[in-house]
């Protein structure tokens, strides 16, 4: 496919309304604007083991899931 081929399917296939990705059977892309977080495991490494929050980086299912499964100790 060329750049104006994919230009032309993303606009076929693109919605401003994030609704439309479940009213619509097919489905639609939707590109949502969401905000850069520097984030790394080493980050939340370092942080777990000074017994610091990690609340503001992750949500609160994957903190218990890391708590659970013992994982970056």
């Amino acid at each position: 496919m060329t750049q104006a081929q994919h230009q032309q399917w993303l606009e076929q296939h693109l919605t401003h309304t994030p609704d439309d990705l479940h009213q619509l059977p097919a489905g639609k892309i939707y590109l949502a604007e969401t905000p850069w977080l520097n984030i790394s495991a080493t980050l939340i490494r370092e942080r777990l083991e000074k017994g610091e929050s990690c609340d503001d980086l992750l949500p609160e299912n994957v903190l218990n899931y890391i708590n659970q499964q013992g994982l970056y100790r």
